[in-house]
């Protein structure tokens, strides 16, 4: 008799786990429905998305100069996307700030009508070509950071550009940015970047190079404007190659390979350098160190991180 309970009593139990498995296989098969008809951006999704409103260049119209899809899902924001412009709905053509974050966008081709597009925000996609559609008039903001992107290629369509954000991509070589005369920050961290170049000419105020492979300073030389300089995380044992950013302020060189305390000689003279960072590099167990380094500077407010 308790044989027999057992076994009807086994037999009740799967019967419910293959109710529970089927209703988990339905909802999955649901949502992949769900993300699957998220294909295309929506009028409902971008109407959502449009905030701050300002008047248009005539001054007799008013438009929206801000649309925010972040984080909807989306593998395209094609026809649909498209359309919405060309039919003029609110006239969104003036849009200034555009952010698609956090999807899983591919390309951007389909933002070219954006004429009057100054600031867009394209992080966490899987772009691998920059700047894929006609450029606008005045864009002076581009985030495309962590992306697929391997080449830099396509900046100079946009002159005016006063930031690009590139970090976590798969960039092996700085190039193709000497066209752009008004680039101020260059944000190049948690790449595979070996060799600092093409970077002449440029007023670049910020450059972040982070956490990439490289082992010697050089092409910095011309950076006559740099105040920002980011090169923790790298493979550098020498400073040499520094000693002529007479603007620099903040200095950062923590996880690298320096090892000897003479090479701040190459900075000491760096009159503005306020800030420098030589956290966990192999120097800072030599002894009198720290005394060493900063009783070689002349700024009474220098600080030292180490």
């Amino acid at each position: 008799m308790n044989t027999m309970v057992n076994f009807a009593h086994l037999i009740n139990l799967e019967k419910t786990l293959d109710s529970r498995i089927e209703n988990k296989i339905k909802k999955f098969e649901e949502k992949q429905k769900r993300n699957l008809a998220k294909t295309e951006i929506d009028s409902d999704i971008f109407k959502e998305g449009l905030y701050e409103l300002g008047v248009t260049h005539n001054k007799f119209n008013h438009a929206y100069l801000s649309l925010n899809i972040s984080g909807k899902e989306l593998v395209s924001i094609g026809v649909n996307f498209l359309n919405l412009i060309k039919q003029g709905i609110h006239k969104f053509i003036y849009l200034q700030n555009v952010n698609v974050s956090n999807n899983n966008l591919t390309t951007l081709e389909d933002l070219s009508p954006l004429k009057h597009l100054t600031t867009l925000i394209a992080s966490n996609n899987r772009i691998s070509e920059m700047f894929d559609f006609h450029p606008p008039q005045n864009l002076e903001y581009a985030d495309y950071s962590y992306n697929e992107i391997k080449v830099i290629e396509s900046v100079s369509k946009n002159k005016y550009l006063k930031v690009l954000i590139l970090h976590n991509n798969q960039i092996d070589k700085i190039q193709n940015l000497n066209e752009n005369p008004y680039l101020e920050h260059l944000d190049l961290s948690f790449n595979n970047i070996q060799i600092i170049e093409d970077l002449d000419g440029l007023p670049l105020q910020k450059l972040n190079l982070m956490n990439n492979r490289i082992k010697t300073i050089s092409g910095l030389e011309n950076l006559n404007q740099l105040i920002d300089l980011n090169l923790s995380r790298n493979f550098i044992a020498k400073l040499k190659g520094l000693q002529r950013l007479s603007n620099i302020r903040y200095l950062y060189l923590s996880s690298n390979l320096i090892s000897r305390a003479k090479q701040v000689a190459y900075i000491t003279e760096l009159h503005f350098l306020t800030d420098v960072d030589f956290c966990y590099n192999d120097v800072q167990n030599r002894k009198f160190y720290r005394f060493q380094v900063r009783i070689k500077f002349i700024s009474s407010d220098f600080v030292l991180f180490a």
